[in-house]
């Protein structure tokens, strides 16, 4: 296995929907997924959030507050997610070369088809009080899904 990979996961949250993109390429392919991707070098975790956020969808974006992490192992990769709160500056979004993007109310992300993990990030980190999880896939068959999604510690203050 490499080394993990440090990746931004941004969650932007407008008049009780959040900000997601259908990937077209990479292991989530045709999947609705939060924005984000892989932290840079000499690049912060909030930097790289806001800048994949606008490459992603053309929406400026400002930092709000860290919420948790999440160490992921899918089959030989790991991910280490960030998993940062941004605030949108506009509302417009417009889909790139990463895929379509929409503004989805929360009721709709466990009737969508959204990355497993993703959906837990939602319900577990952003909408519970955030910490350290350690997450591991599975895919069969074309399909993904969560084979456990454990918090493993809280140690985030206001």
């Amino acid at each position: 296995m490499e080394k993990p990979l440090s990746v931004a996961v941004a969650a932007v949250v407008r008049d009780g929907k959040i900000l997601m993109i259908r990937r077209e390429r990479g292991d989530y392919t045709g999947y609705w997924a939060l924005p984000g991707g892989k932290v840079e070098q000499g690049e912060h975790v909030s930097e790289s959030a806001e800048r994949e956020i606008l490459e992603e969808t053309g929406l400026e974006t400002d930092f709000v507050s860290y919420e948790g992490i999440v160490s992921e192992i899918f089959g030989d990769k790991q991910f280490m997610l960030h998993v940062v709160e941004l605030e949108a500056e506009g509302a417009e979004i417009a889909g790139g070369d990463e895929g379509d993007v929409k503004w989805m109310g929360f009721e709709s992300v466990e009737e969508e088809k959204v990355v497993p993990s993703d959906r837990k990030i939602i319900s577990q980190v952003l909408q519970g009080s955030g910490g350290y999880f350690e997450c591991l896939m599975a895919e069969s068959d074309g399909e993904h899904s969560v084979e456990s999604f454990d918090l493993k510690g809280r140690g985030f203050q206001d």
